[in-house]
């Protein structure tokens, strides 16, 4: 098994960039702090098999990540009745 936390959690911030505010957000913090948060989504990530497919929680208000799921229907359950989460399917290579 191969350690791919880094590269997840990088995807991750690729992700919520892609959502206004976050990116003004992240783009205005120092590089240090950057580089902390990244380490510490690496740090809580657990270490995964390679390949295979996530579904990411997002608050569509904060821009933050609420969860990451293996399974769409946990997603969607975990998601069910709040209006202010988007599911956004990942690819893990």
């Amino acid at each position: 098994m191969i350690d791919n936390r880094e590269e997840l959690a990088t995807k991750m911030i690729d992700v919520l960039n892609g959502r206004g505010g976050f990116d003004d957000w992240w783009g205005n913090i120092d590089e240090e702090c950057q580089e902390e948060i990244t380490t510490k989504l690496v740090n809580v990530l657990p270490i995964q098999p390679v390949s295979g497919m996530v579904w990411m929680l997002q608050d569509t208000m904060t821009g933050m990540v609420m969860g990451m799921f293996k399974d769409q229907d946990k997603a969607i359950k975990f998601a069910n009745g709040s209006n202010n989460i988007s599911i956004t399917n990942m690819e893990v290579i």
